[in-house]
C-alpha cells in the first residue's frame, strides 16, 4: 500500500518544474523562518534536498547566517542509521554520499549527540493531516527519530519535528505501522498544520 501511494505521490511531485519547486520551497522556508521554535531553536537537523524534494539549500544557508548550529544527517548504510554531523560551509563541506545524497565528506564530519537536537526538519514522499508520513523505504528518519524521542506514535516534547512537502504531497491517511512516528507540524507553500496533541 505504502509502496504505491509512494509511487504515486512522487510522480505527482515530480512534475512540479524546477521553477515551481524553487518558488515553493521558498514560501516553505519563510513560513519556517518564521516559526517562534524555529527562533527559540539553536541545534536544526536540516536534511540535504535531493531530487525534487522541497529545496533545503537556500534554508541551510541561511540558518548559518543566523547563528544557528547547522547539523545534517551521514547515512550510516550497514546498520541504516542517520548520524548527525555540524556543517559550516555548504559549498566546501558536502559530496554525493549514500543514494546520490550530499553528505559530509570524512574531515568535514563534526558529529553532535543525538540529543542534542532540537528540531528536525523531516522530508517524506508524502504526508497526512495527522501529521505520519511515507518516507523513501529505508526506515532512517524513523529509526533516528525513534532513537531520540523512543518508540511510540507521539514524539516526546524535547525535539520540534517538523515536515516539510508541496500540497500536492499532502494524503488523507497515511497508512499507520508500529514504529511510525507523526510530526509536530506540517509546513507546506500554502499553510502550517499543527498536529494536536503532539506539538
Amino acid at each position: 500500500m505504502k509502496k504505491h501511494l509512494r509511487a504515486s505521490i512522487l510522480s505527482i511531485r515530480n512534475t512540479l518544474s524546477p521553477e515551481e519547486r524553487c518558488l515553493k520551497s521558498e514560501l516553505i522556508a519563510k513560513r519556517l523562518f518564521d516559526l517562534e521554535e524555529f527562533h527559540k531553536s539553536s541545534n536544526i537537523l536540516f536534511y540535504v534536498a535531493a531530487r525534487s524534494e522541497v529545496q533545503t539549500e537556500g534554508m541551510i544557508r541561511q540558518a548559518i547566517k543566523q547563528g544557528k548550529r547547522v547539523l545534517v544527517p551521514v547515512t550510516d548504510t550497514e546498520n541504516k542509521r542517520l548520524f548527525a554531523s555540524e556543517l559550516h560551509d555548504f559549498d566546501i563541506e558536502l559530496a554525493p554520499g549514500a543514494y546520490g545524497i550530499m553528505e559530509p565528506i570524512e574531515i568535514y564530519q563534526r558529529f553532535v549527540a543525538l540529543d542534542e537536537v532540537e528540531m528536525i526538519i523531516v522530508p517524506g514522499a508524502a504526508f497526512d493531516l495527522q501529521g505520519y508520513r511515507i518516507g523513501y523505504g529505508g526506515g532512517y528518519y524513523d529509526r533516528m527519530i525513534e532513537s531520540i524521542v523512543g518508540e511510540g506514535s507521539k514524539p516526546a516534547l524535547n525535539v520540534c519535528l517538523v515536515g516539510v512537502c508541496f500540497e500536492c504531497q499532502l494524503i488523507d491517511a497515511v497508512p499507520i505501522e508500529r514504529h511510525d512516528m507523526a510530526v509536530g507540524m506540517i509546513i507546506t507553500e500554502e499553510r502550517i498544520i499543527r498536529i494536536k496533541g503532539v506539538a
